[in-house]
């Protein structure tokens, strides 16, 4: 582990779940016994002396927590309950104060997807996720897209329900559930993968260098109306046009404690599917 000694740290916490609430008293508790302060408020003038942003939610929580905390330059360390765990969050565990106090912890730096969409009336919309962005359907029509990758055709007329265009570090999320792979989160790649197609009916799953530009045409728009959304962090209704790629200024800094590891999460997603599988 190559961490320092932790000094002081926001907490964010999910009020809407039980369990992540009554955690939060012991945390403190803990966190106040290894002489680590703590702050539940995030301002600016305050943040220059937190060493780290400590997260209690699932992997939705902690994704809007960093998307809205990108500005403040901080590792996350996020703290699992939610329902399934996914690359962003360590276990639940009582040594977690003892563990930021001896420093050991590892942190990565990790890019974030950028994305421009253009609107049906002409509106330019832009944004980052540091997991998954998805292009999809929004009325019972299927969608219909052209897709090209650094200007080379790579679909025509696509029919599908959508498609998802992932970082090596969501690519354990709906990406996987969609039939792409799971990715090491440090390979500087991301994944697309289309959604239900109809046509072409054996369109792969693609991984490709994350400095990748990819584009989206909407066909029939008027007809197929199609979203861009990454979830609860944004949404871009009646969309004609996509462009997914690395974001070239923004990332963000992810916290694992000693005894974690991506292979271990990637490892329990698989057995995860494959026992959804064998019913």
């Amino acid at each position: 582990m190559n961490g320092k000694k932790i000094n002081n740290v926001l907490i964010v916490c999910d009020k809407l779940k039980p369990n992540a609430v009554a955690y939060l008293d012991g945390l403190k508790t803990s966190l106040e016994q290894a002489k680590i302060g703590f702050t539940e408020k995030g301002y600016v003038g305050l943040m220059d002396f937190v060493d780290m942003i400590v997260v209690l939610g699932g992997d939705g929580f902690m994704s809007e927590t960093i998307n809205g905390c990108l500005n403040f330059h901080k590792p996350f360390l996020g703290i699992n309950f939610g329902t399934i765990r996914g690359f962003l969050l360590n276990d639940n565990r009582p040594d977690i104060a003892n563990l930021l106090a001896q420093g050991r912890y590892e942190i990565f730096k990790l890019p974030l997807l950028h994305v421009d969409a253009v609107s049906a009336d002409g509106i330019l919309y832009e944004n980052d996720s540091e997991g998954n962005i998805y292009v999809e359907r929004s009325t019972s029509q299927c969608a219909k897209f052209n897709i090209k990758i650094d200007g080379v055709d790579f679909g025509k007329e696509i029919m599908a329900d959508g498609l998802v265009v992932s970082t090596s570090l969501g690519s354990s999320a709906y990406f996987l559930s969609a039939g792409g792979a799971a990715m090491h989160p440090l390979l500087p790649v991301m994944g697309i993968r289309s959604i239900c197609e109809i046509w072409p009916p054996t369109l792969p799953p693609l991984v490709l260098s994350l400095d990748a530009k990819i584009e989206i045409e909407i066909l029939q728009p008027q007809k197929r109306k199609v979203r861009a959304t990454s979830g609860e962090l944004f949404t871009y209704e009646n969309v004609v046009q996509v462009v997914v790629g690395k974001s070239p200024d923004k990332f963000f800094y992810l916290a694992l404690l000693e005894g974690e590891s991506f292979l271990k999460t990637i490892s329990k997603k698989i057995l995860r599917v494959q026992e959804e599988k064998n019913g």
